[in-house]
């Protein structure tokens, strides 16, 4: 008989003789075979945070690459993906929820790199452009692209990358202003501590805004009545209508581009109507503020 496990008997022979409760038996029954080396203990430690729901994703830039060292624990406040509805059939199980904006056409590629080869890691893909993260749960039509293979991870990616192994699906065609939610999810039984890579490095440059188009752009983004910008999409013109601005007062406007920089400033605007020459634009994806006497407003429009 090895030597620990002669320790271990030995052990537990000398506390039974004294008679404990099952219950106190079993812990100490316990103790004694992780200390003689037979059970090997591994405390993991899990994330969890308001990203793993979806109204809270994280946005990601342009060329973005995310670590995170450890595995997300559960799902967020309540279960956002139907099985029924999705390739996940463990729904939302360990997962954490990431946001792209689209600044101009072309294809979404990333790949998701599990630390631990071993570990399952899928994903799911939804475009919310004209939807709200309520709606994923009821409507299927949304989910774009997932993927929920076990597989070796031959090709060490899981994601819309456009290779052939089983993990690996189609790249994602996109639209300027278009906005993409990605829940990554892991269901496996290794029970290894080891976190994920996510990278988007693999999408053409300009392709993913650096700003992200759910937050507001102003200190105040108080609604202002009446306010329009159009048309939208924008060819050479954009006309900017504000109805409620009296004698004697004045608005500005201020336009950035996809990353961030500002395009176009006219201030001084006093009158209801004003057209904004933005010709020399380039196609692609906007934002704006609005700053007027009743605060300021912000939004963003596309330029073909």
């Amino acid at each position: 008989m090895p030597a620990a496990r002669l320790k271990s008997v030995k052990i537990i022979y000398i506390f039974d003789t004294m008679q404990p409760t099952p219950i106190l038996k079993a812990i100490f029954t316990l103790t004694a075979l992780i200390l003689c080396g037979l059970i090997k203990a591994q405390i993991i430690n899990y994330a969890h945070g308001p990203e793993q729901d979806c109204v809270n994703a994280i946005h990601i830039s342009a060329n973005g690459q995310f670590y995170y060292d450890m595995p997300y624990e559960g799902y967020g406040s309540v279960s956002e993906v139907n099985p029924k509805n999705s390739c996940l059939t463990y729904a939302d199980e360990n997962s954490v929820w990431f946001k792209v904006c689209i600044a101009n056409p072309g294809e979404l590629n990333f790949c998701i790199q599990p630390e631990d080869g071993n570990a399952d890691y899928n994903y799911a893909v939804y475009n919310l452009t004209t939807a709200s993260c309520s709606d994923i749960y009821n409507n299927s039509t949304l989910e774009v692209s997932c993927n929920s293979s076990n597989g070796t991870f031959p090709s060490n990616c899981t994601g819309p990358s456009g290779g052939a192994y089983p993990m690996e699906e189609p790249t994602i065609q996109v639209d300027a202003g278009d906005i993409y939610y990605i829940l990554v999810s892991r269901h496996d039984g290794s029970n290894t501590p080891d976190g994920f890579y996510i990278y988007c490095i693999y999408t053409p440059t300009g392709i993913i805004s650096n700003i992200d188009c759910n937050a507001p752009l102003s200190v105040n983004n108080n609604s202002i009545a009446s306010l329009t910008l159009y048309p939208n999409p924008a060819g050479n013109t954009l006309t900017l209508y504000l109805p409620a601005i009296k004698q004697g007062q004045s608005a500005g406007i201020i336009i950035y581009n996809s990353s961030g920089a500002m395009v176009k400033q006219v201030a001084d605007i006093s009158q209801p109507k004003t057209l904004l020459d933005v010709a020399n634009l380039p196609t692609g994806l906007y934002y704006y503020i609005i700053n007027t006497c009743n605060g300021q407003h912000s939004g963003r429009f596309l330029k073909n």
